[in-house]
């Protein structure tokens, strides 16, 4: 029974329609972190940051330093599980800049320290990223 049924998927092409759909399918998936990669993201720091979050672990690093406080916005993608991480990494410039948690983020404010960089680490509770302590200075 399975070789005529097989043989019936081969004769109308079906195999090979479901073959690719099956790649599509591979090609369009995500694997979320430990089983795959964490998630980095290296914005130039700005007045507001804008960041996405749809790994279990996202790193976001800014490459530049803050020429101005900053705030750090996050949307949340659909499929984001409770117990994600995400980590802020940001550094002050010649003068001490603060980096405020805006939305779906629960954290006070971090003050800057002339020409270093802090890192702020939050998990998500199902509803919004909340610090899990304070912001540390990473340099």
């Amino acid at each position: 029974m399975l070789d005529e049924l097989a043989s019936r998927m081969l004769a109308s092409n079906s195999l090979a329609i479901v073959w690719q759909k099956l790649k599509k399918n591979m090609a369009e998936s995500f694997v979320n972190w430990p089983f795959g990669e964490a998630d980095i993201q290296e914005p130039n720091a700005a007045a507001v940051l804008a960041v996405t979050v749809k790994n279990t672990m996202t790193i976001v690093k800014c490459k530049t330093a803050m020429a101005a406080d900053m705030t750090v916005n996050v949307t949340l993608h659909t499929e984001l599980k409770r117990g994600a991480i995400l980590q802020i990494i940001a550094a002050s410039d010649a003068t001490a800049r603060a980096v405020t948690y805006g939305d779906n983020m629960n954290a006070p404010a971090t003050a800057g320290t002339i020409s270093k960089t802090k890192a702020q680490t939050l998990v998500f509770d199902g509803t919004a990223f909340n610090a899990i302590g304070t912001a540390v200075q990473i340099d």
